[in-house]
């Protein structure tokens, strides 16, 4: 018998190159991108963008001693780190207590 059944070009399934799958990472790691600049940009208060700069330079120099800038609260004697509602407090607002 010498017909041949079939056609005479070869097709490998799946493809050699994997379009699809780049692609989708691809999308992906935009969308994580823009959701993490959304949340930073609306949803992160002034301090966390603040501390987030000195967390990620603190990567860069873990060998070396650094002084690395941190807000606090000043009100007479008392220190304290600064949190976010003492950047609206009315002790703060009247000259009462500083922030350094």
């Amino acid at each position: 018998m010498s017909s041949r059944w079939g056609r005479d070009e070869t097709y490998h399934w799946p493809s050699d190159k994997p379009v699809w799958t780049i692609t989708v990472l691809v999308l992906s790691v935009v969308a994580m991108a823009a959701t993490a600049f959304y949340q930073y940009q609306r949803q992160w208060t002034f301090l966390q963008q603040t501390y987030l700069k000195t967390y990620i330079s603190t990567e860069r120099s873990w060998l070396k001693s650094a002084p690395y800038p941190i807000l606090y609260r000043v009100e007479g004697k008392q220190q304290r780190a600064a949190v976010d509602d003492d950047l609206s407090d009315p002790a703060v607002v009247s000259g009462k207590a500083k922030l350094q």
